[in-house]
């Protein structure tokens, strides 16, 4: 799918560059090849994009005969296209490259026709070419966007900007329906994002993952311990372990369903489907070997699949320890410590991140970084459980003061 994309994206470029030449006879520094610079900026890297705008520079400026002023101001402004592109955070950001791409194409031209000593309405016509050149390849790129998104069913930064905000509908509905989940939905993509920072993963992916690993949840709510309400009674303590594992399961597919639905793009997709892995159902397989001694541990497996990227498996993790450290009577750092250690072993134990490309020196960033949110997470809860506790002690001894004493 990436040379499909990146193909079709120098083709687009290449089949634009002839009609505008052939056909409308424009200047060859008009021609929008800053646009594939863009593009492939956006849906790769910052080197891809440099390598993969040296063919139409080349191309063009054979076949254009654009000459010494044609590879020196269109490579150079497609350079720097190249550098301001990961910068640009919104899409109407985009302005700043009609800003600062066309000065730099007017300041090439410029030397060039110094030394070459250019006619002035050579170079008349060719800064009117070299300033309305990256204007049109922005326009091509913001046209092109939005189309090379839904057909490869990729995402850039851009995209995923976009789903981060909070009032999003389905991040919504997440809040409305199941709000226990759209809680520890934010936290676990606030770590994710953490995480992703320390190991070189995308933070932005990692944490929109995190904010849609759970969305399938919104099918049946009450069934999660995090939206049940403090006294109500766990509606698990009534089923039957397999019935459990069932319900249990199927926020997977709900939640795969739903980003087919809201058309959520397909690295967010391959995180909501793989954020358990291959992990256990410890608590309802340990409730079914209570009942009967042969149940085996893979009848309560998720399906998986295993993380098989970075971002998905950083996810996993910051969801099982967030769980984990929630569900700790009293969160002090050393405990938050030791369920992050013991998390992050037993996915290491369970072949959970074997696919993940995470190596051991990440994973140790990993729980550091962790450790380190969830313990200043937990540290007001644990402060306001003290003083809570203490509150009710002095209470307890006030009263035992004010009792009368019986006679000896």
């Amino acid at each position: 799918d990436d040379l499909w994309l990146l193909t079709f994206i120098e083709a687009m470029v290449l089949v634009l560059a002839a009609v505008l030449i052939h056909l409308f006879e424009v200047p060859p520094m008009l021609v929008p090849v800053a646009a594939v610079s863009i593009l492939s900026t956006l849906f790769f890297d910052e080197r891809l994009g440099m390598a993969a705008t040296v063919l139409p520079v080349f191309l063009v400026g054979l076949v254009a005969e654009g000459g010494t002023a044609f590879f020196a101001v269109v490579g150079l402004g497609s350079l720097g296209a190249v550098l301001l592109t990961p910068r640009v955070r919104q899409r109407r950001q985009f302005y700043w490259l009609l800003a600062l791409v066309p000065g730099l194409h007017l300041l090439v031209l410029f030397a060039v026709s110094l030394a070459e000593v250019m006619p002035i309405s050579t170079f008349v016509r060719n800064a009117l070419a070299a300033a309305g050149s990256p204007f049109l390849a922005t326009a091509v790129a913001l046209f092109a966007l939005p189309i090379l998104e839904s057909v490869f069913h990729r995402s850039t930064d851009l995209s995923l900007l976009e789903l981060s905000d909070l009032n999003r509908p389905l991040l919504r509905r997440l809040m409305l329906s199941a709000p226990g989940t759209y809680h520890h939905s934010i936290m676990v993509g606030a770590l994710a994002e953490s995480a992703a920072q320390l190991v070189g993963a995308n933070p932005l992916l990692a944490r929109v993952i995190g904010y849609y690993h759970d969305i399938g949840k919104v099918a049946k709510p009450e069934y999660f311990a995090e939206n049940i309400a403090i006294g109500r009674k766990n509606p698990h303590d009534k089923l039957a372990p397999s019935m459990s594992r069932l319900i249990h399961e199927s926020h997977l597919r709900e939640g795969v369903a739903l980003a087919a639905e809201y058309k959520l793009p397909r690295e967010v997709t391959q995180g909501i489907r793989e954020h358990h892995g291959q992990s256990v159902l410890m608590q309802y397989w340990l409730k079914a070997r209570g009942k009967d001694q042969g149940a085996r541990p893979e009848d309560y497996r998720y399906p998986g699949p295993r993380p098989s990227t970075r971002e998905s498996a950083l996810v996993l993790l910051a969801n099982e320890v967030e769980s984990s450290a929630r569900s700790l009577e009293e969160p002090t750092p050393s405990r938050v410590k030791g369920v992050v250690h013991r998390v992050v072993q037993d996915n290491l134990d369970n072949g959970n991140l074997d696919d993940s490309g995470l190596t051991l020196s990440d994973l140790a960033r990993v729980r550091e970084v962790f450790t380190t949110l969830l313990a200043g997470a937990f540290h007001g809860r644990q402060a306001r459980e003290a003083a809570r506790r203490f509150d009710e002690q002095r209470a307890s001894r006030s009263d035992s003061a004010q009792t009368p004493r019986g006679r000896a």
